[in-house]
């Protein structure tokens, strides 16, 4: 079957009432109705548990809701298999803006195509041992959790984002835009690893400056965190950590400020690396480090510039080797 929403829903939730399993795929496409699609199949070993199956859609106002209601005793036996499709603009150079999509769908894998063409205010995902896979998406907000399952994908974000799961790896490539106020990265999972790359851009009219934060967190596995570029005069403040294992950090060459690297002493070691980086603001200047104990103290390009503003990196794991390349 397939769902048609009327065309002034800015809003879409997608829930499960019982523990069905399945898939769910966003993408866009070309409609003539520029009205959001919704395809839907079920499927089942039991002829019984299929014809009790349902999807109902309910509108109100300018939000839709689909509900998966599986109707049986062995709600597990029947999987639910989704589509949704947003509209391209009919101008090529158009971008679709939805306010907001969430789901609640224990059990479901997630996948969002590339979607160029649309902007979300607020994303949420929720699934539980799924995975959650990535390949584009644009959102001023998002919050992406599963458990015992891998987040992995391409994430384009405005004010934050918030990727969590257990016993499996994180794995994102993300773009940070600032306008002034800070925007915000934080990850989590535990035995697993966390491999992320970042870039931090400013949407300020001059390019430079920009707030930045970053959390990677997870234990007895690896944390790296490589933030490849970050706006002249911008403000960053991270921690990486893990227990059991390495953490590693790449600050970008417009890094200026405090860093703390630690881990067991006696036990485990700590690295920190001079990058080899020209000056960002393409003066020649010199990059000064300095330590107020062995493993911390301050880095900035000498002499600072009058906007320039103070950052702080923590990186810190137990039993494990800690490297900071700055």
């Amino acid at each position: 079957m397939t769902m048609q929403l009327s065309d002034n829903i800015e809003a879409l939730k997608l829930l499960a009432n019982k523990p069905s399993a399945g898939t769910i795929v966003f993408r866009d496409d070309v409609t003539e109705d520029q009205t959001v699609h919704i395809q839907i199949s079920a499927y089942s070993t039991r002829k019984r548990n299929l014809e009790r199956a349902e999807a109902c859609l309910t509108e109100l106002n300018r939000g839709a809701t689909v509900d998966l209601r599986s109707n049986s005793e062995d709600a597990k036996d029947v999987q639910f298999s989704l589509v949704v499709s947003f509209p391209i603009p009919k101008d090529s150079t158009g971008r679709h803006r939805f306010k907001h999509v969430e789901t609640h769908l224990p059990l479901y894998y997630h996948t969002v195509h590339t979607m160029q063409t649309l902007h979300f205010e607020h994303v949420e995902f929720y699934s539980e041992n799924a995975p959650i896979e990535v390949r584009s998406l644009n959102a001023h907000t998002a919050m992406i959790s599963t458990s015992n399952a891998a987040i992995t994908g391409y994430f384009n974000i405005s004010n934050g984002i918030t990727l969590s799961t257990s016993n499996a790896p994180i794995k994102p490539h993300v773009i940070l835009r600032s306008d002034g106020k800070t925007t915000n990265l934080s990850m989590s999972t535990y035995n697993a690893e966390i491999e992320a790359d970042i870039n931090m851009l400013s949407s300020l009219p001059s390019g430079y400056g920009g707030s930045f934060a970053i959390e990677a967190k997870s234990g007895n596995a690896p944390v790296m965190v490589n933030v490849h570029s970050a706006p002249l005069d911008s403000l960053l403040l991270l921690n990486a950590s893990t227990s059991l294992a390495d953490v590693t950090t790449y600050l970008p060459s417009a890094y200026e400020g405090s860093f703390d690297v630690s881990t067991t002493p006696g036990i485990g070691k700590v690295d920190i690396i001079s990058g080899d980086f020209s000056d960002p603001a393409g003066k020649d200047r010199k990059r000064e480090r300095t330590h107020t104990t062995q493993n911390s103290g301050r880095v900035s390009w000498q002499p600072r510039r009058k906007t320039a503003v103070e950052g702080r990196a923590i990186v810190r794991t137990q039993m494990g080797k800690a490297t900071l390349v700055l």
